[in-house]
Order: structure tokens, then sequence, then C-alpha cells
């Protein structure tokens, strides 16, 4: 396939129509037009329930953590 082929799938697949690449009469690829995905926020909400006690906010746990970092750095120096 050139490049002038593959520009004219590219440009296919932008108008909206989906193209099958076959090689020695067997398909191998599919070049289709790319659709963004929705994010929807909150979709999992609810559906586990290990998570809803979670404070996702909360980060005094870092407090230890960076304590422990710059423990190591300091070991790294010596």
């Amino acid at each position: 396939m050139s490049k002038a082929q593959f520009s004219e799938l590219v440009e296919d697949a932008i108008r909206g129509q989906e193209t099958i690449v076959t090689k020695h009469g067997k398909p191998v690829a599919k070049v289709i037009p790319y659709v963004k995905p929705k994010v929807i926020f909150g979709l999992l909400e609810g559906k586990i329930p290990e998570w809803e006690n979670v404070d996702f906010d909360d980060n005094s746990h870092m407090d230890q953590a960076w304590a422990d970092w710059r423990k190591k750095l300091e070991t790294l120096g010596e």
C-alpha cells in the first residue's frame, strides 16, 4: 500500500466510511472513523461498595509517606 492509498483510506474514514484491508484476499485490518469516547463522571458511583467510605480528598496519610521518602533520600546521600 502506498502513502497515497493510505491517505485515501484515512480520508474515507474521515467521511465516515469503513474499509476492510486485505492481504492475499484475507481481511487483516479495518479502517474506521474515530469516535471520541463519552466520559460519564460518576458512572461507577455505588457499584464498588468497598469505596463508599473512602475520602479521596483526605491526604493526611501523605505526611508519613513524605517522611519515609525524605528518610530514603537522606540514606542515598550517605
